[in-house]
């Protein structure tokens, strides 16, 4: 059976934010009434809408600051198709939907990593799409999307991308491993964050060392890595990169 938007709400989107741990003080609901419309001569009003505010912490003794929305659908409509309207400076938007895992771990980055205890709304939405660019990727939909969620509720601008990015641009050019050969450490740069492991192996394909991490530049120690030809895998939703190192003691 197809679930209503309050349904919706109720089943689907509820339990996924207190999973993550988003609590009561932290989401707002907004309800916007449907327009009217004139049909046959008579006023019909259109079904409105409920929004998640997802807020956070910023400073001390002031309310939590918004820095994401969340728009529930019917069950049996896209969760991708985002969202487009006019706001409340008249300005018209079109927003793809990114899914609220992709927004989750957005606004988590943009917390842990970016926000200070004294940022204002404007370095939330800078400390946001920063976070977007480092996830995902610059110009990549979800970049875009969050730039253009901001201009959505009146603050910034449109993104400006002249193209959109995807992991299938990702290529050994674009990962930047350094020194090569190396001894002790390496410095990594990618162009984009991995939520997979990144795994060193040998050239029989004997797994000599698997981490994490949601940076975008980082050091991993190789010090107790013997002399030799290793690989370097990397897994961006999917899609695999390899990078050779040698490491010389």
């Amino acid at each position: 059976m197809s679930r209503n938007e309050a349904q919706t709400r109720r089943d689907l989107i509820d339990p996924v934010l207190s999973k993550l741990g988003w609590t009561n003080d932290l989401i707002k609901v907004e309800v916007t009434p449907g327009g009217t419309d004139i049909i046959d001569g008579k006023p019909k009003r259109r079904q409105g809408r409920s929004d998640y505010l997802l807020c956070l912490p910023v400073l001390e003794g002031h309310p939590p600051l918004p820095i994401a929305i969340l728009e529930a659908k019917k069950e049996n409509s896209s969760a991708t198709l985002g969202d487009n309207g006019t706001n409340d400076l008249s300005n018209y938007y079109d927003v793809d939907g990114i899914g609220i895992n992709k927004a989750s771990r957005i606004a988590y980055y943009a917390q842990t990593s970016l926000l200070l205890s004294s940022s204002q709304y404007s370095d939330a939405r800078q400390a946001t799409i920063q976070a977007a660019k480092i996830l995902y990727g610059e110009c990549s939909v979800e970049h875009q999307a969050t730039i253009d969620s901001w201009y959505a509720v009146g603050i910034g601008n449109l993104n400006n991308c002249t193209y959109t990015a995807s992991v299938e641009d990702i290529s050994n050019q674009n990962i930047l491993i350094y020194p090569n050969p190396a001894n002790n450490s390496i410095s990594i740069e990618l162009p984009m964050s991995t939520e997979s492991p990144i795994r060193i192996i040998d050239l029989s394909g004997n797994l000599i060392k698997e981490f994490e991490t949601n940076q975008v530049f980082f050091q991993t120690d190789i010090s107790n890595i013997s002399s030799g030809v290793y690989l370097i895998k990397f897994d961006f939703q999917g899609s695999q990169v390899v990078k050779r190192i040698i490491v010389q003691k």
